[in-house]
């Protein structure tokens, strides 16, 4: 074997043990591990989705997986707003968890759910969603439209 090809081999070593340092903890670090919760919170002043003014949130949750990145539960979202027109506006969303990851004392939630906008019109389906979940906060991802991280006014989130 030449000097250049040994050479070579010791960089694609060194190259390999560096990746794995850095992606190893991260691995590590998720966990599976079950969500359950159920609360209230209002969103700031200005929020929007899909151009409907909305002022709070209500959701209830319970999701499990025994694999990081796979899981199955529910997700439910009620989304309380005024339309463009000044009437109440309530959106309703229906989701089925896929997928669960639990880090440092927060859970993501992912699937894909029904879409109700409260405005007659027919519900969507297969719409995807995030959830990012601490013991007092909800961030939510809906159909591509990132909401405010929502602090719990009222419930509570259990993450383990």
């Amino acid at each position: 074997m030449s000097t250049d090809m040994r050479a070579s081999r010791w960089i694609r070593v060194g190259v390999a043990l560096v990746l794995a340092g850095w992606i190893a903890p991260a691995v590590v670090a998720l966990a599976a591990g079950e969500v359950a919760g159920a609360g209230a919170a209002p969103f700031p002043a200005g929020t929007t989705f899909n151009l409907v003014s909305v002022s709070g949130v209500q959701f209830g949750m319970g999701a499990a997986g025994a694999v990081p990145g796979l899981g199955t539960g529910d997700f439910h979202v009620t989304l309380f707003g005024t339309s463009a027109l000044g009437a109440s506006q309530v959106i309703k969303f229906d989701g089925d968890v896929s997928g669960i990851s639990i880090l440092q004392g927060s859970a993501v939630l992912t699937g894909t759910g029904a879409l109700d906008m409260g405005d007659g019109t027919v519900p969507r389906v297969g719409v995807p969603f995030t959830a990012t979940a601490t013991a007092n906060t909800l961030l939510l991802v809906l159909s591509g439209t990132t909401l405010p991280r929502a602090t719990l006014t009222q419930g509570a989130i259990t993450i383990q």
